[in-house]
């Protein structure tokens, strides 16, 4: 099974693309299984930094990521199918947006894991660049209701998410495109690569 991560700024289009994955793959007759952000699953269930603190929120969602990616790794195990793919949307390297790696390691450290195991536990990166960085006009929080950013904090939190990963050799970075449907056409074709691979 490919284990692929979507990751990008606020506007990069992820929900949607991973959608358009979803039902591109499960045409092809894959099973497709996604891992959902959770930092959105808290938010919409009323736990959020202010509750808790910013490095105990953080720490939160990556003990969820991990407990997920274990769980879920195995039940698709199940699957027979051999052609199968697994879509994430963030890992605990996107803490990098918020916090400096040196507080991520601590804790990654602390949750028997480490930067590098996570970057390297995904066959293929997508990096999916903020809407806010070429089109600010097209850019919006209207279809997120926790996303509160302005155009140049969602530029800005892009940015640190490319240094974020940038010592991945499987990542890809997707420029933006005024239409998402191309966007979506570039990471179909960065995804054949890698099943190309076997």
């Amino acid at each position: 099974m490919k284990r692929i991560l979507f990751t990008g700024g606020a506007g990069a289009g992820k929900t949607s693309t991973i959608e358009y994955v979803k039902n591109y793959y499960e045409s092809k007759g894959f099973d497709v299984f996604i891992i959902n952000e959770v930092p959105t699953m808290l938010l919409n269930n009323g736990f959020n930094s202010k509750k808790c603190g910013k490095l105990e929120f953080l720490e939160l969602i990556t003990k969820i990521e991990l407990y997920l990616r274990d769980v879920l790794e195995k039940e698709t195990e199940k699957s027979l199918n051999k052609n199968k793919i697994m879509l994430i949307d963030k890992c605990p390297v996107d803490n990098m947006a918020f916090i400096k790696r040196e507080e991520l390691d601590k804790m990654l450290e602390k949750l028997n894991t480490s930067y590098y195991e996570i970057i390297n536990s995904f066959d293929l990166i997508i990096h999916l660049e903020t809407i806010a960085k070429d089109y600010p006009e097209l850019y919006t929080n209207e279809n997120n209701k926790n996303r509160t950013l302005d155009k140049e904090l969602a530029v800005s939190r892009n940015n640190r998410l490319l240094e974020a990963y940038k010592e991945s050799n499987k990542r890809v970075i997707i420029k933006v495109y005024k239409d998402i449907k191309d966007k979506q056409e570039r990471v179909i074709d960065e995804i054949e690569k890698v099943l190309k691979e076997g």
